[in-house]
């Protein structure tokens, strides 16, 4: 614990001390959200959600894939983006070798990042609903906090993929970009899957964000009960005991393979 509470005050020094770019983190989030708004507004068409059939105004719709595509974003860009920091100040061996365990280190580096999306995806979510009359249901709050929770577990599971592929190969932007444009594709972000051509709708279903936005908006768009979205969120949570392990593997394998072969600070 006392690990990850270094972690986090680290990264928010980091942030605070760049009070303008902090505050305006916060200010672009207010514009996204208008600018989706009259977007919505411009096409003017509602949105059948797959499986219930039930429709849903295009704005709620696009902003929960967005907020949701934040963490992919975050953990792949997030953990790629301190990694290479480490890099370059040297201080990546320097950290893996203390005696923190791999699973705190990735972790710690992005706890900060996620509880930052997190608000992020609350104040998308707040200033929806009070400024554009983004309709809500409290009763599925519990189901999309948990949908909220197997989605962080996927984006941390990809990131550590993603953080594996630098440490080998020095650069991760062409994995992160494959990642997550094959994600805003097929995973259902800002269109449902259902608008693509026949042969290649089974594709979404094997992208973890598919399940993740099927129960963050069947909960908190719809008011979904937890057993009506259960089929969704134990689909997500197979694909986070499944990434999660494989991620954790792979980053251990890369920090051996660049430690063997002398190459973990070279960037």
């Amino acid at each position: 614990m006392r690990a990850l509470t270094a972690f986090l005050k680290r990264d928010f020094l980091n942030d605070a001390s760049y009070r303008f770019a902090f505050a305006l983190n916060f200010v672009g989030i207010l514009f996204l959200v208008t600018l989706w708004f009259f977007i919505s507004r411009f096409l003017g068409k509602d949105v059948t959600l797959p499986g219930s059939g039930e429709t849903v105004d295009y704005f709620p719709y696009v902003l929960l894939g967005i907020a949701a595509m934040g963490y992919l974003q975050t953990a792949l860009g997030g953990f790629s983006r301190k990694l290479r920091a480490e890099q370059l100040t040297g201080t990546l061996e320097a950290l893996l070798a203390t005696p923190l365990s791999m699973r705190m280190l990735v972790v710690g580096t992005l706890a900060w990042d996620f509880l930052m999306s997190s608000f992020g995806v609350i104040l998308y979510v707040a200033i929806a609903a009070a400024f554009f009359d983004m309709p809500l249901h409290a009763s599925g709050l519990v189901g999309f906090a948990l949908a909220l929770v197997l989605t962080v577990g996927c984006a941390v599971a990809l990131g550590m993929l993603s953080a594996s592929f630098i440490i080998v190969f020095k650069r991760g932007d062409p994995i992160n970009m494959l990642i997550t444009a094959f994600s805003a594709l097929f995973g259902g972000v800002f269109f449902p899957a259902q608008v693509l051509p026949s042969w290649l709708e089974p594709v979404a279903k094997v992208v973890p964000l598919t399940y993740a936005l099927d129960a963050m908006r069947g909960s908190l768009l719809l008011g979904k009960t937890l057993s009506e979205i259960a089929p969704s969120l134990l689909v997500l949570a197979g694909f986070c005991l499944v990434l999660l392990p494989l991620g954790v593997v792979a980053f251990g394998r890369a920090v051996d393979l660049a430690r063997r072969n002398g190459t973990l600070v070279q960037y």
